[in-house]
């Protein structure tokens, strides 16, 4: 067991959605199979697979998996995943506490893949279900507001404004505009208009990259595939750094975590 630092955090992300954009099919997989967990050990889980040329599969404990009538194949050896762990420290000249958040990094988890069973059923015979998202759920939760669309520009996908969004009706992929829109808000892209000034506020390529990122995960969480492949392409096409921001990755993660769970029944 070990602890990762921010840094270490920001790195893993940041390589595990560098292959989520470059590897078509491969997050498709995991996010599916790994559902439960947050973005994030998705990713993190989704990489260690991938190095280890794992298949991506449901994840439990060694005991679970006993209980579920599975056992974990001699060899066989954990992933990792990170648990976060609040901690009390003491400050020895002014005896104060204050608490932190450490991120620890548990061995203890093992694919369905890695497992077996006395009656040799395949570990495929597991039910993987995802929730339905419902609109009306998410953006009640999140303070979002929808308006129609009121523009005579039939080639725009939708806009936001404050906590407005308005998403075309003819738009092909639909889905993939109202997570854009939605990430805009809840990554506080709309409110740096109002609050921040215009040299401090984050630049319009990692806006996009950030949004379309998030629109991604989540056309994916909801299987939304043709979203997602469109998504894909964009931010392929649009942002032409080679790396995502440490910082955004941590954002992008967070960001599609709460419209999600949001919208989750």
């Amino acid at each position: 067991m070990s602890t990762l630092t921010t840094s270490q955090r920001h790195d893993i992300y940041n390589k595990a959605l560098q292959v989520a954009i470059t590897e078509p099919g491969t997050l498709d997989k995991a996010l599916t199979a790994f559902y439960g967990y947050s973005f994030g050990n998705q990713l993190a889980a989704m990489a260690q697979a991938w190095q280890r040329d794992l298949e991506p599969s449901p994840i439990n404990t060694f005991k679970k998996w006993k209980a579920l009538g599975r056992t974990v194949k001699k060899g066989e050896k954990a992933i990792w995943l990170t648990i976060p762990m609040l901690v009390n420290i003491q400050d020895k000249e002014t005896d104060e506490k204050t608490s932190r958040t450490l991120f620890i990094m548990k061995p203890r988890f093992f694919l369905a893949s890695q497992t077996e069973s006395e009656t040799g059923s395949d570990w495929r015979d597991l039910t993987v279900t995802t929730p339905e998202w419902d609109k009306t759920k998410a953006w009640k939760a999140l303070d979002i507001t929808e308006k129609p669309y009121d523009l005579l520009d039939g080639n725009c996908g939708g806009y936001a404004v404050k906590r407005t969004l308005t998403v075309n009706p003819l738009h092909p992929h639909p889905h993939r505009i109202y997570f854009h829109e939605a990430a805009h808000i809840v990554l506080g892209h709309t409110a740096e208009r109002d609050t921040v000034n215009t040299e401090d506020r984050t630049p319009r390529d990692i806006k996009e990259l950030e949004a379309e990122l998030v629109s991604y995960l989540c056309c994916i969480s909801v299987k939304s595939q043709a979203g997602a492949e469109q998504s894909r392409a964009y931010v392929q096409h649009w942002y032409k750094h080679n790396t995502i921001p440490p910082k955004s990755a941590l954002r992008i993660l967070k960001t599609t975590d709460t419209i999600i769970q949001a919208g989750r029944n």
